[in-house]
């Protein structure tokens, strides 16, 4: 429940209206509204929520809080002015987790915070009503949208925290104050925004920074960056990886499988995801609930019946007969590397041709060229073809190349398009095919038409 007090405490100012109003709901989108509902309307990269104030109103809008002059004076909706509506949104976020009280878990890290936040959820959810960000709802317009979805039935929020700069963690922390912070890598991610992966980690760090005495940090140990960001913490800390030096560790037994050990006590862990980097994903979540009080065993029952969030190293049939391995949602150095290991190891277990459809990986700065080989030189070490997509990516197939895989298991493409035609003309059925990329790069587009609209 939002009150109009609370709409003018997060700092706008009351135009027109009611004083007395509670609003059910606080949306950005006209077209979600629904009656008794504020509507915030924010200035957007494709359109300006301040052209749908009277759409808002038809639907039912109770309450319109603006950043620019209008003369909309509607009867018995409440109006109300504020000179930053994306800050003030925020703090009204703020004010509504303070009454609600859930313990908040933020989840940052160049890699995996969609599917550790997926994670994490399932194990909490045996014990507790849990909500957990939803899409893309990471960054100071998702996460407030997030906290203001709380229900006094909730008793933990797990939240991801993502950034494009410096202080926007601090920012959404401010937001959020979370109790438990987990960091689970600090990669090359966002170069060409920050610069450095020193800034990056520094960014990252934020969250650390952030947690109060009583709180816990929840850091990789295998991550020389992040074990580092202990000393920013004042409260516990604890340390997940694959080496028995951490807090809790992993030994991997198969690609989706491994025994976790913590002190003394050991749990088999089968996850619904493959690869190593899911099981760091899942020992970054496991950490995590073990320091609210679960057990081993608790989760090892919720990282099996984990639902991971889609287009991340999904397996799906086609008409074809060919597999696909999609992971169309991003792609940086890191993941990508990742994805080609999980690729080699289902095609091995599979006895299937593997072929790796790679996209350019945005934002990676002056080294991105190098990033780009480096990632081809791995591709030559694990896959059978190769097929790049977009001018940073023919430094891809440039590193391919030099690391030996033939020339004529190497193509390369400007477009999609052009892509996604070699491939239906090509493949054959005994093929597993990786798609890996970001929505930008239209991979997406690619896996649905391999697919046929048909999936595992």
């Amino acid at each position: 429940m939002i009150t109009a007090s609370d709409v003018q405490t997060a700092g706008a100012k009351l135009e027109f209206g009611s004083n007395q109003l509670v609003f059910s709901t606080v949306v950005t989108d006209s077209r979600l509204v629904e009656p008794g509902a504020l509507f915030v309307a924010l200035p957007g990269e494709r359109a300006d929520g301040h052209c749908f104030l009277k759409d808002a109103v038809a639907r039912g809008a109770a309450g319109l809080l603006v950043s620019k002059p209008t003369q909309e004076r509607p009867e018995n909706v409440a109006l109300f002015s504020a000179a930053d509506c994306l800050r003030t949104l925020g703090n009204l976020a703020g004010l509504y987790r303070l009454r609600i009280a859930p313990i908040v878990a933020g989840i940052t890290g160049s890699c995996g915070k969609t599917t550790t936040k997926d994670f994490l959820a399932s194990i909490l959810e045996r014990k507790a009503a849990v909500l957990k960000s939803q899409g893309n709802h990471n960054n100071e317009l998702g996460l407030p949208l997030t906290l203001l979805s709380l229900r006094p039935e909730h008793k933990i929020a797990v939240v991801e925290m993502g950034m494009r700069g410096l202080g926007q963690i601090r920012r959404l922390c401010e937001i959020a104050r979370p109790q438990l912070g987990v960091v689970t890598n600090v990669g090359q991610a966002h170069l060409e925004l920050l610069g450095s992966r020193e800034n990056i980690a520094k960014a990252k760090g934020e969250l650390i920074e952030s947690l109060p005495p009583y709180g816990a940090a929840i850091l990789s140990g295998d991550d020389p960056t992040v074990r580092a960001m202990a000393r920013l913490n004042a409260g516990k800390t604890m340390f997940f990886g694959f080496g028995p030096d951490n807090d809790l560790w992993a030994e991997p037994t198969g690609p989706q499988s491994a025994v976790f050990h913590y002190g003394s006590d050991r749990a088999e862990v089968t996850l619904p995801s493959y690869g190593l980097h899911n099981i760091a994903n899942a020992l970054a979540a496991a950490a995590a609930a073990l320091a609210l009080g679960y057990d081993l065993s608790d989760v090892a029952a919720g990282l099996a019946r984990a639902q991971i969030s889609d287009l991340r190293l999904k397996l799906q049939t086609s008409r074809g007969g060919w597999l696909i391995l999609n992971d169309t949602y991003n792609a940086a150095p890191a993941s990508s590397i990742a994805a080609l290991e999980v690729l080699s190891q289902l095609g091995s277990q599979r006895k299937r041709r593997t072929v790796a459809v790679l996209a350019d990986m945005l934002e990676l700065g002056a080294d991105s060229p190098e990033l780009h080989r480096q990632v081809g030189a791995k591709a030559a070490e694990t896959v059978g073809e190769l097929v790049t997509v977009g001018e940073l990516a023919a430094q891809l197939a440039q590193g391919a190349l030099a690391a030996g895989m033939p020339a004529e298991k190497v193509h390369s493409f400007s477009t999609s398009e052009e892509a996604r035609d070699y491939l239906l003309s090509e493949l054959r059925p005994d093929a597993l095919v990786l798609v890996k990329g970001s929505r930008a790069m239209r991979m997406d587009k690619i896996a649905q038409a391999l697919r046929g609209d048909e999936e595992a």
